[in-house]
């Protein structure tokens, strides 16, 4: 069997806003633990990466390119909000089921309604967080800065996958 990872990456304030009236004073041991999964996926990311370069280097002489056993989805490249336009946020959706169509190996990445249930979160993360957590949290971003997003699992791919942290 064939098994692929594909990762969904959604900024961090965001992420830390999402749930933060259910933590209370907890945000910054949240914090902590949301750090700590994503450099423990950051680790298990480049643990394939070292399986994808060993299956593809050695063994068979001109032997077949075995496929990427992962990839990125960033939720900010899908929200409309991020655009200037319905048509842009359309074209940038778009772009990223052709290239996981291509990725899984699917035959067609026609899906006209893919993203009718998508919901955008309307919170203002700066907001929700309060100055004193707002301040916390971009500490903390710092600390991921050159690890997070894993860029080896982006590589030069489509814009729609230059995530941010």
């Amino acid at each position: 069997a064939n098994v692929q990872f594909i990762l969904l990456n959604r900024p961090f304030l965001e992420t830390m806003a999402s749930h933060a009236n259910d933590w209370g004073e907890e945000v910054a041991g949240r914090s902590n633990m949301i750090r700590g999964f994503m450099l423990i996926l950051k680790r298990f990311l480049d643990h394939l990466r070292q399986e994808e370069e060993s299956n593809n280097s050695g063994g068979m002489r001109g032997g077949n390119k075995k496929k990427a056993l992962s990839t990125i989805v960033c939720a900010d490249k899908i929200m409309s909000k991020n655009y200037e336009s319905d048509y842009e946020a359309t074209m940038a959706r778009q772009h990223i089921l052709d290239y996981l169509t291509k990725f899984l190996g699917w035959p067609s990445s026609r899906c006209p309604e893919c993203y009718n249930t998508w919901k955008e979160s309307k919170k203002d993360p700066a907001k929700v967080l309060g100055e004193k957590n707002l301040g916390l949290m971009l500490n903390d971003m710092k600390e991921l800065e050159g690890m997070w997003p894993p860029l080896d699992v982006i590589g030069s791919g489509l814009p729609e996958q230059q995530c941010s942290l």
